[in-house]
């Protein structure tokens, strides 16, 4: 990928950065320490940590500009679990 997604948008910084698939904090959240594929027979392919469950598909100023989606998905999980009297944190 050497183009941005979010190219449309205009104003690319040129930089094309890893952007997490799916927020890291919401694969912390719902995965212990790892994510598997598995190929059609149920084998493992590789292991990825949340951290590493990237694509380049955004140059880094969209990338950047998704942290405030980032932090309020944190927050929002936070709150389900204080209302769901759940004590662990992301």
């Amino acid at each position: 990928m050497d183009k941005c997604w979010a190219s449309s948008l205009g104003d690319c910084s040129g930089k094309i950065s890893g952007e997490h698939i799916i927020s890291e904090n919401l694969l912390k959240a719902v995965v212990v320490d790892s994510i598997q594929e598995k190929s059609l027979d149920n084998k493992v392919i590789r292991t990825m940590s949340p951290a590493s469950f990237k694509a380049k598909i955004l140059c880094w100023k969209h990338n950047s500009g998704l942290l405030n989606l980032d932090s309020n998905i944190t927050q929002t999980l936070e709150s389900i679990r204080k209302f769901g009297g759940v004590n662990n944190s992301v």
